[in-house]
């Protein structure tokens, strides 16, 4: 007598088809997870390794390297200045074991063509394109887009002019100061960051204590505008600065707008993305930053502004404790 092997009926296939449906939406939020979890660490690697440079950088030449040298933005330069637009990550490469790709920069020249001010030039930047336009991954956090090349040469005297920018990351913490300061002028005392254009400052001089100082923070490479930085190698407008404002809103009413990851929403509410300069990424609930004594720390989106401000300057003498990081 023959039997029959009995098959799956409609129903019984929808429950197991529904089971393994649950079973995928439950499971895909953890792998995601995990994998930003693996994005983060990678991330906080970076800055890491930026720290060590910048602290054997610091060792060898005796202070750490200006955020920005000869920029062109600035509107009132001392006699006798050159543009060069070189930024202070090109200066480390040596230091981030990418010596052929420093030997390969020339630093006489300068790294982009944006001289809105029609200063002093000499040459252009197409003898340094192959270090600016270089993607190296110690600049490009994994959690954001895979970082790309902005070409942009019109229209004359356009603040982002550039023959190739890589773009990146992580900017240098430089306080109130931008790429639009000038390197005769800094920030009183109080207000002075541990990175200013043209200025070479010593770990002598962060009164503050390393530990209490920021160097380098994270940064979304999408801005307001599509041209807006970072851009690690080549100096143009918004390349390599984070811009902080002390929490005063009669002197600094945009302050609101550089916390952490703060949309620009002054002009237009609805505004989802950040303005120029300003510090963010795209980890959930906030952003990294490298300290002067090369710790990495999550600062939250929640960050006091006081504490925010206070740990951008070096010889302010404000006073707060580790756990308000």
């Amino acid at each position: 007598m023959r039997r029959h092997s009995r098959g799956f009926t409609l129903i019984e296939l929808l429950v197991v088809i529904a089971i393994i449906g649950v079973l995928v939406a439950l499971l895909l939020p953890a792998v995601q997870s995990a994998r930003e979890a693996a994005r983060r660490s990678q991330c906080s690697n970076n800055l890491k390794q930026l720290g060590i440079a910048l602290l054997t950088y610091e060792t060898a030449v005796g202070a750490l390297p200006p955020p920005l040298l000869r920029g062109s933005r600035c509107s009132a330069p001392v006699a006798g200045y050159t543009v060069l637009n070189t930024t202070g990550f090109t200066l480390i490469l040596n230091q981030l074991e990418q010596s052929a790709m420093y030997n390969a920069y020339n630093f006489s020249l300068p790294s982009s063509i944006s001289n809105p001010n029609s200063l002093t030039m000499v040459g252009n930047d197409l003898a340094n394109t192959t270090v600016t336009t270089s993607l190296v991954g110690i600049f490009a956090c994994p959690s954001d887009d895979p970082p790309s090349v902005l070409v942009r040469t019109t229209p004359a005297n356009d603040y982002y002019l550039t023959n190739g920018a890589m773009r990146s990351n992580y900017v240098f913490c430089t306080g109130r100061t931008t790429d639009y300061s000038c390197e005769q002028s800094p920030p009183a005392n109080a207000e002075l960051s541990a990175f200013f254009n043209g200025r070479a400052t010593r770990l002598s001089e962060i009164r503050d204590g390393q530990s209490n100082t920021a160097f380098i923070s994270e940064a979304r490479q999408e801005k307001q505008s599509s041209v807006y930085g970072p851009y690690w190698a080549a100096g143009l407008h918004t390349a390599v600065h984070g811009l902080v404002y002390p929490p005063i809103p009669a002197t600094y009413p945009d302050y609101p707008y550089f916390l952490p990851n703060k949309p620009y929403t002054k002009s237009t509410p609805t505004e989802k993305r950040q303005y120029a300069w300003a510090l963010g990424s795209r980890h959930p609930g906030g952003l990294h930053m490298l300290f002067g004594d090369g710790s990495v720390h999550f600062l939250k989106d929640g960050i006091n502004p006081s504490v925010w401000w206070a740990i951008q300057t070096i010889k302010g003498g404000e006073v707060f404790s580790s756990t308000d990081l």
